[in-house]
């Protein structure tokens, strides 16, 4: 009785341990799973949230397209639209730094600008750009243009444009109010060498105007104008320096023989500078009339008046000239003077030998 008691006993036990252990296991079970799932929501939510961003930043790299840089070309194009005049006139400033013959068409829409710095920056790129096709244009604003910068410059860049075609406009601007557009306007011509300007040139040498005889004297000198010599020799003694100095440069250029005696006579002026001037003219009509002025005068402290006397013994120099070149080359210290002194003297070996062979 007693062991089927305790048999009944162990049963009772086993079973209800069989029951606390499966309640544990659905437990641990239920658990897992909860966690499980959990942590799945989070890993498809951070997921998400990267992919969203992902699809964020691809979008964002559409929609910022790659902006390519302006050139200075450009720059200078989208500078000359603008409403300000002072950003218009800045884009035809950068256009005359560029030196690019396509700006040519743009500036010359630029000369009927309202504004008249605008005006002139184009007139001046345009000069520096030798666009031939706005000398038309420019010689019209020349005579026409009310603002004084305008035509000034107008002046200024024809020479850079060249071509005789403006010569008449040139001559007319010969009358302009403005003592800077006259000024302009002769010194063009002589770069022009505008021969038809000649009469005119030589009815202002009667003007006052000790700046403008100075100026107009140069510019028949540069158009070897034969007709003005005559005229021009009459200011051998004026009392302006810098004119005598002009007439025996002029002289010089034109090279009439018949103005020789007035060379001769200003080889005895009292400034060094003018007799200097008036050998070189004479050397270069091959009159060694002041060949031994330049001798002594090559010795002198004036760098110019040096340089002179060299070119003159180069021009017009004998056996003697030689040893007088070889001992200014020995005295001279200056790099640049020593070397001119070498090339003139090797010029008149040059000479010298080209004379002997004849």
């Amino acid at each position: 009785m007693l062991l089927q008691a305790i048999s009944q006993n162990t049963k009772i036990l086993g079973m209800k341990t069989k029951i606390i252990s499966n309640i544990i296991v659905c437990v641990f079970l239920f658990s897992t799973g909860a966690v499980y799932g959990e942590s799945k929501g989070q890993v498809k939510r951070v997921s998400s949230k990267a992919s969203l961003k992902n699809k964020v930043s691809t979008n964002e790299n559409i929609a910022k397209p790659v902006v390519k840089p302006q050139t200075p070309f450009e720059s200078a194009l989208e500078k000359i639209k603008s409403d300000d005049s002072n950003i218009r006139r800045a884009g035809a400033a950068e256009f005359s730094r560029l030196r690019d013959k396509k700006a040519i068409t743009p500036l010359i829409k630029l000369l009927k600008d309202k504004n008249a710095s605008v005006r002139a920056a184009a007139i001046d790129a345009l000069g520096l750009l030798r666009a031939k096709k706005a000398r038309a244009e420019i010689s019209n604003l020349l005579l026409k243009d009310k603002d004084e910068r305008v035509r000034h410059t107008a002046a200024i860049s024809l020479s850079y444009i060249g071509g005789k075609e403006a010569g008449e406009s040139l001559v007319k601007a010969m009358d302009d109010k403005s003592a800077g557009v006259r000024y302009a306007a002769i010194r063009t011509i002589a770069v022009l060498r505008y021969e038809k300007a000649q009469e005119k040139l030589i009815k202002f040498l009667k003007k006052k105007d000790i700046k403008m005889r100075r100026s107009v004297i140069n510019t028949l000198g540069k158009i070897r104008s034969v007709e003005a010599a005559k005229s021009i020799a009459a200011y051998y003694d004026d009392k302006d320096i810098y004119v005598r100095r002009e007439v025996a440069k002029a002289l010089g250029e034109i090279r009439d023989e018949k103005r020789i005696s007035t060379l001769k006579k200003m080889l005895k002026d009292d400034k060094e500078a003018i007799q200097i001037e008036a050998a070189y003219s004479l050397a270069k009509m091959k009159d060694d009339s002041g060949l031994e002025m330049a001798h002594n005068l090559i010795k002198s402290s004036d760098r110019q008046i040096k340089q002179t006397s060299a070119s003159i013994i180069a021009l017009i120099g004998n056996e003697k000239s030689v040893k007088v070149l070889e001992a200014a080359y020995k005295a001279e210290e200056k790099a640049n003077i020593k070397s001119l002194i070498k090339f003139s003297k090797e010029r008149l070996l040059s000479r010298l030998k080209l004379k002997k062979k004849k």
